[in-house]
């Protein structure tokens, strides 16, 4: 266990269960922020390994702001949410990475109009308008994945 990492005990060679040191949930600030990029929507029936179907690389500083804001806002969900059910659901990812090198991973469920965000198995609920904002991005900028197999 390591201090200002989750989840707190874990095993030492899965470093998929660790967040980065400057990331202090649900406080993101926008000024150690380097890039962010979207994924989206999983497809889990593709027949050709292109899982994630979109990709937009960089967002605008304003977008920046609206990230940050609408993660720091967000409230906690006390229960464990299982989100691999028969319901509908979209699901993006969101990667930070931040000035300093470290890289941030965390995946948005967009279900019955509500949208969570998945920090290491803590389920957060964000503002609904961050649905309008995640699908103008990928509809206005994005671009396939279905060439390149280093997303999958």
């Amino acid at each position: 266990m390591f201090d200002a990492y989750a989840p707190g005990i874990a095993a030492l060679d899965d470093r998929s269960q660790f967040k980065p040191e400057n990331f202090l949930f649900p406080i993101l600030n926008p000024d150690l922020l380097d890039t962010v990029s979207i994924l989206g929507p999983w497809d889990d029936k593709s027949k050709n390994e292109c899982y994630w179907i979109y990709k937009v690389k960089h967002l605008f500083k304003d977008e920046l702001s609206y990230l940050a804001q609408t993660f720091s806002s967000g409230r906690t969900i006390k229960y464990d949410f299982n989100y691999h059910t028969n319901d509908s659901f979209e699901q993006y990812a969101v990667v930070i990475n931040f000035k300093t090198g470290e890289r941030y991973v965390s995946n948005l469920i967009f279900r019955n109009d509500t949208v969570y965000l998945n920090d290491y198995k803590c389920y957060h609920i964000l503002n609904r308008k961050f649905m309008d904002f995640i699908n103008k991005i990928i509809k206005s900028r994005s671009v396939s994945t279905c060439n390149k197999t280093e997303i999958r």
